[in-house]
């Protein structure tokens, strides 16, 4: 979740889609070709923008700069 409660969801073969509160898609990352797996994201960076997405095809680890910072986590407050 980011920090207007929109939502990032893995949707294999496509990207990384992300919902607004209200579940309306505003977003999608795409790699291209060459990365059709993405399995597991996390957000993270120095301000929570940065989303760190799994390609379970080749076993590596893209980023994307979203335009909503992550969620704090509750135990890192």
């Amino acid at each position: 979740m980011d920090e207007e409660n929109g939502l990032a969801v893995c949707h294999l073969g496509i990207g990384i889609w992300r919902f607004d509160s209200n579940a309306l898609p505003t977003h999608i990352v795409h790699a291209g070709k060459q990365h059709r797996l993405m399995t597991n994201i996390a957000f993270g960076g120095p301000k929570r923008r940065t989303l760190y997405i799994t390609d379970s095809l080749n076993g590596e680890i893209l980023i994307a700069e979203m335009p909503v910072a992550g969620k704090r986590m509750f135990a890192h407050r």
